[in-house]
């Protein structure tokens, strides 16, 4: 097999952990850079004492699918997996706006691997939720973004399932062109060299008697952090950071009239900083970590627009 012929695709579940089978399930073909996908099994070594020492048997009592898949960040590719890492859906009239919630929304996923005069394999994995969505914008670079999946579980064989739509083509956003910082805890805008947005969900799988595959993903609390470097030109965020004061943190993502995301942060602390000066001739830069907190003006945490202008 050639890992630059992997395919990945996927389709949302009606119900949790069911591939959709009527009418023939429309995959839609993902945009990546890297997968870690893989259905793992459990088991259990045998306690059985045996006169000659030997082990007689390893069990195997349950398994579960998981792992994570990075791209580069363009309009509209990860728009459904927003949907399951914040636990919502796109909303308002259009459907343009989206804040963390409750509700879960699950896939399959498919990987198919080829190359080499080989046939092709397929690899199903279902139930798959995601979460965690990592995304990363620096100067200089392209801004990425991965997300991890915890599912139920997984099927291997040589056929697909169902047929599959190509990815897209829309343009690869970067920390130059493509991104407006427009808020960051202070006036007058801090410069910024890089910044990282974290999500998780803190998922766990739930086992249960009777079945190898998990039972349900239950979640944990959303918790959104992140870190940054600016540029160290005043004291005006150190004082908000020894304070323990909230600011907020609003960038663009885009740079074509109704194809960007503006990610807005309303309530988010300083968590850790620092502004070493570690050798010579080097710009002094403040290094700050951050945690984001629930804000009573959008019912959330994290608010995600698209389709901005």
């Amino acid at each position: 097999m050639n890992s630059s012929q992997t395919e990945l695709s996927y389709v949302a579940e009606d119900a949790w952990g069911v591939t959709p089978t009527s009418p023939t399930p429309a995959f839609q073909a993902i945009r990546m850079t890297g997968e870690s996908l893989k259905i793992t099994n459990e088991s259990v070594v045998s306690d059985e004492i045996r006169p000659d020492r030997n082990v007689p048997d390893t069990i195997l009592v349950g398994g579960d699918a998981s792992g994570g898949i990075d791209g580069e960040l363009s309009y509209g590719t990860f728009d459904d997996f927003i949907e399951s890492v914040l636990y919502s859906t796109w909303s308002g009239s259009p459907a343009n706006s989206i804040v963390n919630g409750v509700t879960q929304k699950s896939f399959t996923l498919q990987k198919k691997q080829t190359g080499n005069g080989l046939a092709a394999v397929y690899e199903l994995y279902k139930g798959m939720v995601a979460d965690t969505m990592t995304i990363n914008i620096a100067a200089k670079e392209k801004t990425t973004v991965g997300f991890t999946f915890v599912g139920k579980g997984g099927v291997i064989g040589t056929a697909i399932t169902g047929t599959v739509t190509d990815a897209g083509d829309e343009e690869i956003l970067d920390g130059a062109n493509a991104f407006t910082l427009s808020k960051a805890w202070t006036s007058p805008l801090p410069k910024l060299m890089n910044m990282t947005i974290n999500i998780s969900n803190g998922l766990s799988g739930r086992s249960v008697a009777g079945s190898r595959d998990l039972v349900r993903v239950s979640a944990s609390r959303c918790t959104v952090t992140g870190s940054a470097s600016f540029y160290f030109e005043t004291k005006a965020m150190m004082d908000l950071f020894l304070a323990g004061t909230a600011g907020e943190i609003a960038v663009t993502l885009g740079k074509v009239t109704g194809e960007k995301y503006t990610i807005t942060l309303p309530n988010v602390k300083i968590t850790d900083a620092d502004h070493f000066s570690p050798n010579n001739d080097d710009d002094v830069m403040l290094n700050v970590t951050w945690s984001a907190h629930y804000d009573d003006g959008i019912d959330g945490t994290i608010k995600i627009d698209r389709a901005v202008a």
